[in-house]
């Protein structure tokens, strides 16, 4: 389980391209960026149980393997996003409830019938850059740039964002990196991820 703090900000096509050679990043960065491809798999019932439970449950292939995720509804402001998280590896792509061992979430994914009405709801297809960047006081974020699409049944959606996810040292390390790409590049603070812009197909509200 982990306390995951991370800002997110909307960016341009154009602005993801210069993103790769900030000085900035270039200065901080710890060891070589990589790429890989994230398809991941949200899961719900069809009335949306695990929605009015507060938590999401994620499947996600990723460099030939899969990793089952289940977060705890939290909250966002200012695009900085804080909520639980229990990931885990799995066997293969559905959901592994023998994972899922915190007393607070078995109460609910213990019940027959929920986990027999679980299905896929929507997907995410990305392309994900990761750099490590870490400072002399010991801070330490990881930014992600997302390139791909949201797909929900024949639609799709562009995604097009950064997640500066805190791995070490003072949440406003976030801001103040925020700010200082800000000063160069087009960016959005986004408070709606994307498993609330997947949701939004099902709920509007």
């Amino acid at each position: 389980m982990s306390n995951e703090i991370e800002l997110k900000l909307r960016i341009s096509p154009a602005d993801a391209a210069r993103l790769r050679q900030h000085p900035l990043i270039l200065d901080h960065l710890r060891e070589p960026p990589v790429t890989h491809k994230l398809t991941s798999i949200y899961y719900d019932t069809p009335d949306l149980a695990l929605l009015d439970a507060g938590i999401s449950l994620r499947v996600r292939r990723m460099a030939g393997g899969w990793f089952q995720a289940v977060k705890a509804a939290g909250h966002s402001s200012a695009g900085l996003h804080q909520r639980m998280e229990w990931e885990d590896i799995i066997a293969a792509g559905h959901p592994d409830f023998s994972k899922i061992t915190e007393p607070s979430l078995t109460r609910i994914f213990d019940q027959p019938s929920l986990r027999q009405a679980l299905a896929p709801i929507f997907t995410t297809d990305v392309r994900r850059t990761e750099w490590h960047l870490v400072w002399d006081n010991g801070d330490h974020v990881e930014l992600a740039l997302d390139i791909g699409h949201l797909v929900i049944g024949t639609s799709r959606e562009p995604i097009r964002e950064i997640e500066l996810e805190l791995k070490a040292g003072e949440t406003r390390r976030l801001f103040e990196l925020a700010l200082a790409l800000q000063n160069d590049l087009c960016l959005e603070l986004e408070n709606v991820s994307k498993a609330q812009r997947g949701y939004a197909h099902y709920r509007p509200q």
